[in-house]
């Protein structure tokens, strides 16, 4: 009898293990499509600006700052689901990431994160602190790093940058809160019928697969 409680008891594991990833895949397909679809809605990047406008504008600094990280050999949304795969609460902690993405952008709308490596770190950056706001756990930054394969203190300098931008508004409302539920939950129902969205923006996972870092 202990022998088949015990084939039970890793049956029923097996199927919950299934059903949290398939759920992560998902929730991964859908986050990378908004992410692509904000980046297409913003204005066109901000032209070149001079060294004295540069050190008076936070933003200006995106492309050097966000764009120095690793570039993912991935797509967007094998890259989401890597991330999706080690959060817990996933589903609560992508969509207050997705609040803040969209936030930056709408404070920054001409704002260049430095193409497909930036918009992942932008991305991360947002599921750190999406993570201590919603969970307040320790070790946030080293965990998100790890599952990321980037080095802690790059995640935390991004961090910290993302602060900056959002000038450390990371209050979520309980109406934003759903709108950005609703929209993940949109998202999610278009890509079980067309598939992924191929956009052309700042997000483009052409990026990962070609090698190259034009957008």
């Amino acid at each position: 009898m202990a022998n088949n409680n015990a084939v039970v008891a890793a049956a029923a594991a097996d199927e919950e293990a299934v059903a949290e990833d398939f759920e992560a895949q998902h929730i991964a397909r859908a986050v990378a499509f908004l992410v692509r679809q904000f980046f297409e809605t913003q204005a066109s990047p901000a032209p070149c600006v001079d060294d004295d406008v540069r050190r008076r504008t936070p933003s200006a600094a995106a492309p050097e700052v966000f764009g120095a990280a690793p570039r993912p050999r991935v797509p967007l949304e094998m890259y989401v689901y890597s991330l999706a795969r080690h959060l817990p609460s996933v589903r609560g902690v992508l969509v207050g990431g997705l609040v803040y993405f969209d936030r930056m952008l709408a404070r920054h709308p001409k704002l260049d994160v430095g193409g497909y490596r930036g918009c992942c770190a932008v991305l991360l950056a947002c599921v750190v602190l999406s993570m201590k706001f919603w969970i307040d756990r320790d070790g946030v930054n080293g965990r998100v790093a790890r599952a990321a394969g980037v080095p802690t203190e790059l995640v935390t300098k991004h961090e910290l940058y993302l602060l900056e931008l959002l000038q450390y508004d990371l209050f979520v409302s309980g109406e934003e809160y759903a709108k950005y539920n609703q929209l993940l939950t949109g998202a999610s129902e278009v890509c079980q019928h067309v598939g992924s969205y191929s956009g052309s923006g700042e997000c483009d996972s052409s990026d990962a697969e070609s090698g190259s870092d034009a957008m």
